[in-house]
């Protein structure tokens, strides 16, 4: 057996031991977090059970809250509420002319039913932990739906369609028309139709962006008349026919009678008339009026004989101390009728109100012996020869036949080569002639 010694005794050390709160803290934080899960888990539940069936509270359309309202409840409350569609008035303008038609009759309507169904809808996703977060929010901060306004274009469009049916209407051409002597014509008019998707696209900006009122110009398309004018060429023609063309012409027949005057009446010259179109330039045409007068070419071919006149030769006397020729009878030209040329004056004349008088127009060939030719020219340089003739014991009458016949020798010019017909010049003897019997 070992003996110690007494000093050599252990003593004992006393430990320190762990802090109880340590264990405690943890302990009270996940009860306080378990009991809180479990109220905000009744809270919600009893929520969702209060609320299944209503909006939530919080929650407001159009300025009208909902909260705890069923569906049908909600659109009671909110029916009502919606003045817009009768308020909002535009006026749709075309010119002087107007329509004014309420946003309503326009299409506009206020949904009460999806409006108060989009309420219900905050909160009740279907999705319980959702519904939760949703629920604390709206309950929070609170929740306006946007109210849901229906704008149908179908029925706007109708109603423009019916402003269209008053505005609408094609082109009108010009027309023109001669019955008899009677000119009438109507004027052509633009045709205007209503651009119905251009207008509508006006007035949706002004319902989506609720506008309480505003003027839409209606947009027209216009359209021009292929024949544009009648007008120009219906006065041309009443002053074709407003009095008879008077043809008229100077001189003498042969026998001496007066020349004319010719007339074309007012029916002939409308039996002339041609009505056609020209071009303008731009794809539009306008009447015009011509007048064809070819039906006067034979008319004015069987005047042609009346209206000749042969030429006739000048007479002169040679003057000995200058050695010149002095005209005692002036020369006569030949005259023709110009057909072309008269028609070509009534074509132009026929369209002239103040000045109905044609002159008929002629071509003229200048004599042979004409009034200026000189007696260089016809190699004339003085007297050759001179006889005498004696009729002693002629009677008074016969005297005067030979003066008579005589005189019709002075002045005559008998061009080289050419035979001299006594009686072509003495002419026929009769009192006619200025002859005298016995």
């Amino acid at each position: 057996m070992s003996t110690f010694p007494a000093d050599s005794r252990s003593e004992s050390v006393p430990r320190r031991g762990l802090d109880p709160w340590l264990l405690r803290l943890p302990i009270l934080f996940f009860t306080g977090a378990i009991l809180t899960l479990t109220a905000l888990t009744i809270f919600a539940g009893v929520a969702q059970l209060a609320f299944r069936d209503r909006i939530l509270s919080g929650v407001s359309a159009y300025g009208v809250d909902l909260s705890g309202m069923t569906i049908p409840e909600a659109i009671t409350a909110l029916d009502g509420r919606f003045t817009y569609d009768d308020s909002a008035v535009f006026t749709f303008r075309d010119e002087d002319h107007f329509w004014q038609i309420s946003a309503g009759e326009l299409g506009v309507s206020f949904d009460p039913q999806a409006t108060a169904t989009e309420a219900f809808t905050a909160g009740h996703s279907g999705n319980p932990i959702l519904n939760v977060v949703d629920q604390f929010l709206i309950w929070l901060n609170g929740e306006r739906v946007t109210p849901i306004i229906r704008y149908d274009q179908n029925v706007a469009t109708e109603r423009l369609m019916t402003i269209a049916l008053e505005l609408n209407h094609p082109p009108v051409d010009a027309t023109l028309s001669i019955t008899a002597t009677s000119v009438s014509s109507t004027p052509s008019s633009i045709g205007r139709m209503v651009n119905i998707p251009a207008t509508l696209a006006q007035l949706e900006a002004n319902i989506l962006g609720l506008t309480t009122g505003a003027e839409v110009p209606l947009i027209i398309e216009e359209s021009a008349p292929r024949i544009r004018d009648a007008e120009v060429a219906a006065a041309k023609a009443r002053s074709a026919l407003s009095s008879p063309l008077l043809l008229v012409a100077e001189g003498t027949t042969a026998d001496g009678a007066p020349l004319g005057p010719w007339m074309a009446s007012v029916q002939q010259i409308a039996s002339l008339l041609l009505v056609g179109l020209v071009e303008n330039g731009d794809g539009t045409y306008s009447y015009d009026v011509n007048f064809n007068p070819s039906a006067f070419r034979d008319y004015l071919g069987s005047l042609a004989d009346g209206l000749f006149q042969p030429a006739r030769n000048a007479r002169y006397h040679f003057i000995d101390e200058t050695g010149q020729l002095q005209v005692i009878e002036p020369s006569v030209s030949e005259r023709r009728l110009d057909v072309a040329a008269t028609l070509s004056r009534m074509e132009d004349q026929v369209f002239n109100p103040s000045n109905r008088i044609v002159p008929i127009s002629f071509d003229y060939v200048p004599a042979q012996y004409h009034d200026n030719l000189t007696a260089a020219e016809l190699g004339i340089a003085g007297l050759i020869s001179e006889g005498d003739s004696y009729y002693t014991g002629s009677s008074r009458p016969r005297i005067e036949n030979i003066l008579q016949a005589t005189s019709r020798f002075d002045g005559i010019i008998i061009g080289a080569g050419e035979t001299f017909s006594f009686n072509e010049w003495v002419g026929d003897i009769s009192p006619e002639e200025g002859y005298v019997s016995g």
